[in-house]
Formats: structure tokens, C-alpha cells, sequence
């Protein structure tokens, strides 16, 4: 996994304002450690100006992760507010670099051990902030690794909170769908998909969160057949495209999605019948019509590579999906 200090150490990315020192109304709002307050400080010193409230959002975010040892919970109020500030004037638009910086500060927060056990539910929140803004940024490798880290905590927090956790991970699949990221970053891409596809799979995601568990796996689909990011690790893109199989077969999924069981099955078919994923994989045909054969779904391509000329229409293949992460569908230590 990449880390967040690795994608952030571009010289040329890093406001030159992050070491000046916090307006005192700011920093009055900083040290309470209350939202509201510093989403007004941040509006009312900006006057207006995006590129001025995201200079300020950056100083505030640096300010919160100082409150990390001390005051995790208002560390991560402080960073939640400083994406919000970002969010409101636009400033993946009007301060790009600023606000990645930001991004990628309150993405440092919400990983932090510190900040997931003293307030998992406002940790997770801000996840989800962070993450809804990093499509846009231009640095595919920012964009993919705030991804990574944010699914990262939604898995922490999939059993204690089902519904908020597929919230992540669906944000998280949102930002990997992005061709430029697939491209610029695609082993990444593949790592949040396939992570992604884990928490959809999950039987106490799919029980409270039926719709966003099968639009997540539509999407999740998507991603792992593009040849790239498939050639990232083909087992695991195998074993994402089980995971949201059977994600999309579930009864409660087809009621609340009703096309993503066809859509995911398109897909599949689409990809078994790949010369690229075959070329990775030469045992891929086989692979997805086992995974299709799960549901009673017949594959629509010739799966039948092997020497024997067997008919896997008639018989069904005996092939070995691995998976390396413990919460392939959603079992967990």
C-alpha cells in the first residue's frame, strides 16, 4: 500500500501558506475543537474568496492533527470542517494544490488509530468527505491512495456499522471508476475494488443497505474487468468479481437493484469472452463461468479452454477462486 506521506511529497503541490500561523479567531475555533465554529471562522476570514478559504482550510487541518494525542475527537471535527470548507467554495477547481493538500491531511487524521477509537462514527464521516472529493483531484496517485485508506477504515468499522460502511465503499469505488485513475494507478484501483466488493458482500451490509451493496458491485465489476487493472493481479480480480456475483444474487439485492444482477452478469460474460484478460489469464474463461454457474446463470462465452474439449455448459468446471483478504464474503477473524 502506498502511503499518504509518499503521494505528498511533491514540492511543487505544497502551499507555501501551510507555515503561517493561524488568524486568532481561527485558532480559538481550532483549540475548541468545534465544527460549526470553525466552518465560521473559515467563512467569515475568507470573505468570499475559494482560493482564501482553502489557504485556511489547509492551516486548519495542519492545526488539527496536532490535536490527534490530545483531543482525537476534536481533531477530527476540525479536519471535517476544513474538507467542508474546501467542499463549499469548489476548491478542486479554484485552489487544486491547496486542497489536495487538504485532502490528503484529513486523510492522515481518519486513518489514525487515535482518531478511529475514540470516534469511529464521526472518523468514518469524515472518510467519506474526504473521499467524495478526491475524484476530482488531478493527482491520480492522491486520488487512488485516499481511496485505499478510506475503504481501509470502512472494513474497521463493518460491523459495527454496516450502513456507513458501504457508504465508504461505494464513495471509495466512485473515485477508482475514473479511467485516469485505472490508468495512472491501477494496482491501487484494484486494492479498492476488491476491498470494496468484500464489504458489499457482507451479510449485515446487504441486510441494511441492499441498494448501495448491488450498485457497489455493479461498479466493482466494472472496474476489475478493465484489462489493466485486472493485469494488476488477476486472483484478485477474479475473486472481486465472485464477491459481487454473489452480492447481486442476493433476493434482497435483486428487490432493492433490480438490474444488477443482469448488469454485473454482462459484465462477467463480457470479460470471460476477453482476449486481453485471457492473455493475463489463461485461465480466466473457466474462472468467471464458474462464478456465473454459482447463480444458475449459463455463461454467454465458449468457457471451454482446455484440452479435453469439455462442454462446461453440461459440466461445470472445478476451478479454485483464492482470495487473499480474511472478509471474502464478509467473514471475518
Amino acid at each position: 500500500m502506498v502511503g499518504l506521506d509518499a503521494v505528498a511529497q511533491t514540492p511543487a503541490r505544497t502551499p507555501a501558506a501551510v507555515s503561517a500561523p493561524l488568524p486568532p479567531a481561527l485558532a480559538a475555533a481550532v483549540a475548541s475543537g468545534n465544527s460549526a465554529a470553525v466552518t465560521q471562522a473559515i467563512a467569515t476570514l475568507s470573505a468570499g474568496n475559494p482560493a482564501r478559504a482553502a489557504q485556511l482550510a489547509d492551516l486548519t487541518v495542519s492545526a488539527a492533527a496536532n490535536l490527534l494525542t490530545t483531543n482525537p475527537q476534536g481533531a477530527v471535527r476540525v479536519a471535517a470542517a476544513a474538507v467542508s470548507a474546501v467542499r463549499a467554495s469548489n476548491g478542486v477547481q479554484s485552489a487544486p494544490a491547496t486542497t489536495e493538500s487538504v485532502l490528503v491531511k484529513a486523510a492522515r487524521i481518519f486513518v489514525s488509530p487515535a482518531a478511529v477509537a475514540a470516534q469511529p462514527e464521526e472518523t468514518a464521516r469524515l472518510a467519506v468527505s474526504t473521499v467524495s472529493l478526491a475524484g476530482g483531484l488531478a493527482n491520480s496517485a492522491v486520488g487512488a491512495t485516499i481511496a485505499q485508506q478510506a475503504v481501509g477504515v470502512a472494513a474497521q468499522i463493518l460491523r459495527s456499522n454496516p450502513a456507513l460502511a458501504i457508504e465508504i465503499a461505494g464513495a471509495a469505488v466512485t473515485v477508482i471508476g475514473q479511467p485516469g485513475i485505472q490508468s495512472g494507478a491501477p494496482a491501487q484501483a484494484l486494492s479498492v475494488a476488491a476491498a470494496a466488493a468484500r464489504i458489499a458482500v457482507a451479510p449485515e451490509v446487504i441486510a441494511v443497505s441492499p441498494r448501495l451493496a448491488g450498485e457497489t458491485a455493479v461498479s466493482v465489476t466494472r472496474v476489475v474487468s478493465n484489462p489493466v487493472v485486472y493485469a494488476a493481479n488477476p486472483a484478485a480480480a477474479i475473486g472481486a468479481m465472485d464477491n459481487a456475483y454473489n452480492t447481486v444474487i442476493s433476493p434482497s439485492v435483486q428487490a432493492a437493484v433490480p438490474s444488477a444482477r443482469a448488469n454485473v452478469v454482462s459484465t462477467l460474460n463480457a470479460a470471460g469472452a476477453s482476449g486481453s484478460l485471457q492473455l493475463t489469464n489463461p485461465a480466466n474463461g473457466p474462472q468467471i463461468a464458474e462464478i456465473l454457474y454459482q447463480g444458475g446463470d449459463v455463461p454467454s462465452f465458449d468457457p471451454d479452454l482446455g484440452p479435453q474439449g469439455r462442454d462446461f455448459g453440461q459440466t461445470r468446471p472445478v476451478v479454485t477462486i483464492t482470495e487473499e483478504n480474511p472478509l471474502l464474503r464478509g467473514s471475518a477473524n
